[in-house]
């Protein structure tokens, strides 16, 4: 088990959050809370004048899944409201598929794309 200090962003104190770590998944522990994270794919590329990042997914992700994007700048959460593969409007993207999602911060390409299970 190893930990690491997150700084919360409406007390500006910092906190010891504890990372179990698995093949794929990661446990967050806050103060008795557990939230599941699986690694959902990665970010290829990002456009910053659209705001829209092309990920290359690892599984399935649904619109309306709530994703949270970690690099070694970025560290944000959000739920998939818009998802594109092709073009064109999708509701699901799969293994393997590179899908363009609107993001409410900006991204760098290598981000990891983490599926949050509540």
């Amino acid at each position: 088990m190893g930990y690491f200090f997150t700084k919360t962003s409406f007390k500006n104190q910092y906190r010891k959050v504890f990372i179990i770590k698995k093949p794929l998944y990661y446990y967050l522990e806050f103060g008795g809370m557990k939230m599941e994270e699986n690694k959902i794919g990665e970010i290829v590329k990002f456009y910053d004048n659209l705001g829209v990042a092309i990920v290359k997914l690892y599984g399935q992700l649904n619109k309306g899944d709530r994703i949270h994007v970690v690099g070694s700048k970025t560290d944000f959460e959000q739920e998939v409201d818009s998802m594109e593969l092709n073009n064109a409007p999708t509701l699901e993207g799969k293994m393997g598929d590179e899908v363009g999602i609107k993001l409410q911060s900006p991204a760098k390409e290598g981000d990891v794309v983490l599926k949050v299970y509540e």
